[in-house]
């Protein structure tokens, strides 16, 4: 046997080939392209600077990322609370007003408001509906093929949501059912 160091007994080793990504984010972190956005409280400063230079966009990036996660990774980041950061992300991204935000979240406005003048984390409770809501708008986005699509949707009154809007459908996780229901037959082309 002869190899290229001569005192070296083992052969040189062989460089490890770089991981291709499962599609699975890393637990508490949504990636695109070389930059992390974190979705937990452990780096909300990074998460205001996120939603300060794309407020819309960073809620539709957590949309897709929460979407792919396995289920034990949602649970431990609700339990860790997500950052209000990612509240001011989801007014942007659907156009609506903090107020509603509070409502869908089950919080009163001064509580979302003092959470996030403390650049604090939503409890257990409201991270659960964040989660929720980003599911289903992540969904929404995949089968209208449009964000611009998707937050119309999710805002307006549906004939088969009893005249509710999906999005506060998304209070409870029985309307969130009914929700995905309704998407699953417009993409079998099923409703209009």
């Amino acid at each position: 046997m002869t190899y290229s160091d001569k005192t070296s007994k083992h052969p040189p080793a062989k460089p490890k080939p770089k991981r291709i990504s499962s599609g699975r984010p890393r637990r508490g972190s949504v990636f695109n392209g070389q930059e992390r956005y974190s979705v937990c409280t452990t780096d909300t400063d990074h998460d205001e600077n996120i939603v300060r230079n794309y407020p819309a966009s960073a809620f539709w990036l957590v949309a897709k990322v929460i979407m792919q996660m396995a289920e034990s990774d949602r649970i431990e980041i609700i339990q860790k609370g997500v950052s209000t950061a990612l509240v001011s992300a989801l007014t942007g991204a659907l156009t609506i007003s903090m107020a509603r935000a509070a409502n869908l979240l089950n919080l009163q406005i001064s509580e979302l408001r003092r959470l996030m003048e403390d650049g604090g984390a939503l409890d257990a409770a409201a991270s659960e509906r964040f989660d929720r809501i980003a599911q289903i708008a992540g969904m929404a986005e995949d089968i209208l093929e449009s964000r611009e699509e998707a937050a119309k949707w999710l805002t307006r009154a549906h004939p088969l949501l009893n005249q509710e809007t999906p999005l506060h459908l998304c209070h409870t996780e029985l309307g969130a059912g009914q929700v995905k229901r309704v998407l699953s037959a417009i993409e079998w082309g099923n409703v209009a």
